[in-house]
């Protein structure tokens, strides 16, 4: 009787209608006075008698949350876009260099206005890189002489 979507199928099905002698002499036999079990109102015994809930009109509502969804996303989407876009451009704290760029050099945004632009992060590495070498170089030989005047001059 129920499938995967939700949809509960009623074309076999007897409905069960009732009504009160009192509605039945006030409205009479074709006025809103026949209720249907499973249902909440009163309706006429032609309403009441049909099967309202079809497999069309499911579908129909199940398109149109669908549509919803869809839409509340996109609406998301777009609010979150805007939030990354209001903090572009952003200056780099160490040039001063108004940053238009979308990603800091390794493809991710950036985290905050604090953040170095792709440029000075580069230049960083690259002086972090030589310290390093630097370092693990021998403190004796013929490279650490060389190095020593140079910056003796």
């Amino acid at each position: 009787m129920s499938s995967r979507t939700g949809w509960w199928d009623f074309t076999d099905t007897v409905p069960v209608v009732a009504t009160h002698l009192e509605h039945l002499c006030a409205k009479g036999p074709h006025g809103p006075i026949w209720w249907r079990f499973g249902r909440s109102n009163w309706q006429p015994l032609t309403d009441a008698l049909t099967n309202a809930r079809t497999k069309a009109e499911y579908d129909a509502r199940d398109e149109q949350r669908r549509t919803e969804r869809e839409r509340a996303r996109v609406l998301e989407d777009r609010q979150r876009r805007d939030e990354l876009n209001a903090a572009w451009p952003w200056s780099c704290p160490s040039c001063r260099h108004r940053c238009r760029c979308r990603h800091d050099g390794r493809g991710r945004l950036p985290a905050s206005a604090g953040r170095l632009c792709p440029r000075c992060e580069h230049a960083r590495r690259e002086l972090e890189g030589e310290r390093r070498t630097e370092d693990a170089a021998p403190a004796n030989g013929i490279m650490a002489r060389l190095r020593a005047r140079a910056t003796e001059r």
